[in-house]
């Protein structure tokens, strides 16, 4: 289950991901792979292989579990949505994987995109593909639509209205983790009591792009470690940053 947030601001624009699982399967630093020649980085899960957050080159995008309804488990021989995340990245823009990729055995999902300075919205909902262009001059929240009803979303939103009034004179990437650490954890008690389940928020996946520069970085909650990658637009691959 995940927690997904978008915030504009006159240089940056950032993708934070709050993503709530096992403590013994918290994401560890930032792996890489290369998808038809570019490198691509993103938080990953060991036990179970799954990634929900990736950074490319020339664009990034988050992945949540569920559509536009109330997501349960996958059906028998249904493909876990994770395995569209790197998919999207063999293609040349979220348009063309629209058209051409079948999703006809994968769970339904909705995968936002960063893309050339522009935002998408892509739902598959198990039978239809549906993708929006989204005005990146306003902030968003998204839930994975696994474990909460409308009622909930509907709260949940009039309380990211309601924050982000009072912190508009103070919208940063900080701000906005914050915001997961504090809120986002509040949330995910009321969840996890309500469905009896036994979650954690494991880590703060978080994507800021600006017209210089793009960066991915992975914050494990439990150890409070930040491991960071940084791309430069037309330059040469950064280093890892440790924090």
């Amino acid at each position: 289950m995940s927690i997904l947030t978008f915030i504009p601001n006159s240089d940056n624009k950032s993708l934070i991901m709050q993503h709530n699982t096992y403590i013994v399967n918290t994401a560890k630093g930032i792996s890489s792979t290369t998808v038809n020649g570019n490198k691509i980085f993103f938080p990953f899960q060991k036990l179970n292989g799954d990634f929900w957050t990736a950074m490319g080159e020339d664009r990034s995008a988050a992945l949540l579990k569920g559509a536009i309804t109330r997501h349960y488990k996958p059906k028998k021989n249904q493909k876990s949505a994770s395995e569209i995340l790197l998919k999207y990245f063999q293609y040349d823009s979220i348009a063309d994987f629209t058209e051409k990729e079948n999703l006809e055995k994968v769970e339904a999902c909705t995968l936002i995109v960063l893309e050339k300075q522009n935002l998408y919205e892509f739902i598959w909902d198990g039978e239809v593909k549906y993708l929006s262009r989204l005005d990146t001059n306003r902030p968003y929240i998204w839930l994975s639509t696994e474990l909460y009803d409308n009622n909930l979303y509907k709260n949940i939103k009039i309380n990211f209205l309601n924050w982000l009034e009072e912190n508009k004179f103070n919208l940063d990437k900080q701000t906005l983790m914050d915001y997961h650490l504090d809120f986002g954890q509040d949330l995910l008690d009321i969840i996890v009591l309500k469905n009896n389940l036994h979650l954690d928020t494991t880590n703060i996946f978080s994507i800021t792009m600006n017209k210089r520069s793009r960066s991915i970085s992975n914050y494990e909650v439990l150890t409070r470690n930040t491991v960071q990658k940084r791309l430069l637009h037309g330059a040469k691959i950064s280093k890892l940053k440790k924090q």
